[in-house]
C-alpha cells in the first residue's frame, strides 16, 4: 500500500489522466460567426462588381445535405480563398479581416465524416458570379447550423 507524497501523487495523477483517456463526443461542425462574416461579405460583394467579374465553382445545398457536406465545405473554402484573394489583387482593403474565413470553412469540413469517392470534384461544379456564390455559402452554413448546433 502507497503512503504520504507518493499515494497522493498516485490519486492525483489518476484523477488528472483519466478523464484525458475517456472518448471524448466528437466536434460539431457548426460556426455561428461564420455565418455572420458571409453576410457581411455578401453587404460588400456589389461594390466589388464593378472592379472585378470572377466566377466561381458554387456547391449547390444538395450537394451539401444529401450528397457530400465535406467536399462541398472543402470546395467552399477552396472558392472563399481565390474571391479573397481576387478582391485583394483589385486593393479592396475591406476584404482583409475575411482571410481566415477559408480556414475556418476548412476545419469545419475536417470535423465532417464522410469518404469523397463518390462525390463530384469542386472543378466540375457550376460557375456562379460571385454574389451568388456568397448567397449559397451562407445558405449552406445556415443548413449546417441547423442539422449540427
Amino acid at each position: 500500500m502507497l503512503r504520504g507524497w507518493l499515494a497522493l501523487a498516485s490519486v492525483y495523477l489518476f484523477f488528472v489522466c483519466l478523464p484525458g483517456l475517456m472518448p471524448q463526443p466528437a466536434a460539431k461542425p457548426c460556426s455561428l460567426d461564420t455565418r455572420k462574416r458571409v453576410e457581411n461579405l455578401i453587404k460588400i460583394a456589389p461594390g466589388m462588381k464593378e472592379k472585378l467579374n470572377c466566377s466561381l465553382y458554387t456547391p449547390t445545398d444538395q450537394d451539401f445535405e444529401q450528397t457530400c457536406p465535406k467536399s462541398a465545405l472543402k470546395c467552399f473554402a477552396n472558392e472563399t480563398k481565390v474571391l479573397i484573394q481576387e478582391w485583394e489583387d483589385v486593393n479592396f482593403r475591406v476584404v482583409r479581416p475575411y482571410r481566415n474565413l477559408s480556414k475556418k470553412l476548412e476545419i469545419l469540413s475536417a470535423k465532417l465524416n464522410q469518404s469523397e469517392s463518390e462525390c463530384r470534384q469542386c472543378e466540375f461544379l457550376n460557375e456562379q458570379n460571385a454574389e451568388t456564390f456568397l448567397k449559397q455559402l451562407k445558405s449552406t452554413v445556415e443548413m449546417m447550423n441547423r442539422l449540427y448546433c
